[in-house]
């Protein structure tokens, strides 16, 4: 059936455990449904057309802090950005870097502030979470031999983890050397924490779970 859904998700405004949640792994894992995440303005208008024309449903997420954003340059007219084409936001050799929706912009961020130490990331927004882009992660990967995915959720059950999987099943062709997950706390998101409780490039931990 074709239908578009868009949802807003993502924590740091003080909504407590009720709206800070991001649940993109619950829809991931329905067969048939198309899951949307973008990053930026102009990803975003490019995806919509084609959920919208897409004979599929599609759920289409959007952090709520995407919204805060400062304002970018959009394409005008009527385009299109393929569900399931990933896009690489910065090129590197060092190691690849998968980031979904907000957490994007925290490892651009992040790349800045390691390109002045030598190290050199390769950011990758998958865009679509499914359908993925399977084959350019593992490219680069098969590049870089080092993996980081950054998501905010929990591990536990998470969409990070299946990519890790898929990855891991191709080591044979990624050459992978290490790997790193990034993700926030398996607990309900606190109001008095505010932002504390969220990832950004200056403080990322992998926590227990």
């Amino acid at each position: 059936m074709p239908i578009v859904i868009r949802g807003p998700q993502g924590g740091g405004h003080r909504l407590g455990a009720q709206h800070s949640q991001s649940l993109e792994a619950w829809f991931v894992s329905v067969p048939g449904l198309k899951v949307v995440m973008p990053s930026t303005a102009s990803d975003a208008k490019g995806l919509l057309l084609a959920a919208v024309r897409d004979p599929n449903p599609v759920l289409f997420l959007e952090h709520k802090n995407l919204y805060q954003l400062p304002r970018s340059a959009v394409p005008s007219g009527d385009y299109e950005i393929a569900l399931g084409v990933a896009d690489i936001k910065r090129a590197g050799t060092d190691v690849t870097v998968v980031a979904t929706s907000n957490m994007v912009h925290e490892a651009l961020k992040a790349a800045r502030r390691l390109q002045r130490q030598g190290v050199s990331l390769e950011v990758i927004d998958p865009r679509t979470l499914w359908p993925l882009d399977e084959s350019l992660i593992l490219q680069s990967v098969r590049k870089t031999s080092r993996l980081v995915i950054a998501h905010e959720a929990p591990r536990r059950g998470g969409w990070g983890a299946e990519l890790l999987s898929i990855v891991q099943e191709s080591r044979p062709l990624t050459n992978l050397l290490s790997s790193a997950h990034i993700y926030i706390y398996s607990l309900p998101t606190y109001y008095s924490l505010g932002t504390a409780y969220f990832l950004t490039h200056a403080r990322t931990h992998a926590p227990t779970y």
